[in-house]
């Protein structure tokens, strides 16, 4: 429940309690309270920790108390008497994302902005660009990744020196996401940046243009000193359809941060998986054997959590074709991750599960499977898929659950399914 609307009458609104004060409304949700002191705190000083600290209710999971913060925080920018405490609301509201930031253009506008022509509302935008205000060419930057287009780039490509860091990195996104092959260079220089926002940014937008030249740009990124900044360029390297980027790939599987060596294993498989289909086979081919002349334990196990946890069929399968090309013996992980794919969803994983596990081998591999038929409902496709390994490791006839005579189809390669894509 929202607090009483009549709550903050009764209050007073001077700075005699001082900011710990505002602190503990805040900390104890008392949003009313809260907007009281930014509507009527005695001081500037008040009214802008107010806004401050209004901020902090973003994430709070009550919709109608989020909007009704938004709803004053954008009466504070528009309506207040003190510039500190309209620039405070600018940072507030940027913290509430993009659609708290649309209503902010729209209130301002001097028109009706969900009606006007897109051309007029980025008019007005570029002109914000250029306010002594940083928080108002923040707003601009920002409102541009919805409404400018083409003829906004050099006004944000000019805002990619704004002394405030906050204006660059929003004024980069915007021209990621208007997506215009012309600014690759400009985009690539911030990849330099002094704020290593901003270069994660700019990594992202070259990323989100993803032409040739775009990607070329990014190569130089993934080397970069901070490794999320790293992290992004290996990751967008993957669209490339080629296999250009392999060197800078196969260098990032050597990476000592974790997430970055998985990031750069799914990018190696999306160069194959992103190719035109006549190619894909001699790509994965040849990945497989760069990655074969690297250390098992800088590659085996990023493959693992790769199988486990990607999200896309395509990634997954491939993933178990590596492993099944990297490693001659299955080891426990190895096998408890294969071992598990015997059920997935997708059918084509499966069945590479499957047929990696008989050609590998491993020790404790036979009790696994046996672990694993226990579960199953005998006579599925994954029980079937069990008893095939077993088969094929020559396991005693008499043990538990074996027979043979399994009707089972031998899938050895990610291509070998039919489907009306490659997902």
């Amino acid at each position: 429940m929202l607090q009483s609307a009549n709550s903050d009458r009764q209050m007073s609104f001077d700075d005699s309690h001082g900011e710990t004060f505002l602190y503990e409304l805040a900390r104890d949700g008392q949003t009313t309270e809260v907007i009281g002191y930014l509507k009527r705190g005695s001081s500037p000083a008040v009214r802008k920790r107010a806004a401050e600290l209004l901020g902090d209710f973003a994430d709070h999971p009550d919709e109608q108390r989020r909007d009704e913060v938004v709803q004053e925080l954008i009466e504070a920018v528009k309506h207040g008497d003190s510039e500190e405490v309209r620039s405070q609301a600018i940072n507030s509201l940027v913290r509430y994302g993009d659609e708290a930031i649309k209503r902010l253009i729209d209130r301002f506008s001097e028109f009706n902005a969900k009606s006007a022509p897109r051309w007029l509302i980025a008019e007005n935008l570029i002109e914000w660009l250029d306010d002594d205000r940083p928080e108002f060419r923040l707003v601009a930057a920002a409102g541009l990744e919805w409404f400018g287009d083409e003829g906004a780039l050099p006004a944000l490509v000019e805002a990619f020196t704004d002394p405030d860091p906050r204006v660059r990195r929003r004024a980069v996104r915007s021209c990621g996401a208007i997506g215009d092959d012309r600014i690759v260079e400009a985009l690539a220089e911030r990849l330099t940046d002094p704020d290593t926002r901003v270069e994660k940014e700019a990594a992202s937008a070259l990323g989100a243009i993803g032409t040739a030249k775009a990607l070329d740009a990014l190569i130089p990124a993934a080397r970069s000193g901070d490794s999320e900044v790293r992290q992004i360029a290996i990751d967008q390297l993957g669209q490339y359809g080629s296999l250009d980027p392999l060197p800078v790939l196969l260098r990032a599987l050597e990476d000592e941060s974790g997430p970055i060596r998985r990031t750069a294993v799914v990018a190696l498989i999306e160069l194959f998986v992103q190719a035109p289909s006549d190619q894909s086979h001699e790509m994965r081919s040849t990945v497989a054997d760069r990655l074969e002349n690297l250390s098992p334990a800088d590659v085996v196990p990023e493959l693992v959590d790769v199988v486990r946890e990607s999200d896309r069929w395509a990634i997954r399968r491939n993933a178990v074709w590596l492993l099944g090309r990297f490693v001659d013996e299955a080891g426990p992980k190895v096998q408890e991750c294969l071992v598990e794919s015997l059920d997935a969803e997708d059918e084509t994983t499966a069945q590479l599960a499957a047929t990696t596990l008989a050609e590998l081998g491993g020790d404790g591999l036979e009790k696994r499977v046996l672990l694993f038929l226990q579960n199953i409902e005998e006579g599925s496709a994954a029980w079937n898929r069990g008893q095939f390994i077993l088969d094929r490791l020559g396991t005693d006839s008499s043990a538990e659950l074996v027979s043979t005579g399994v009707s089972y189809t031998y899938v050895s390669d990610p291509d070998d399914y039919t489907g009306p894509d490659r997902e």
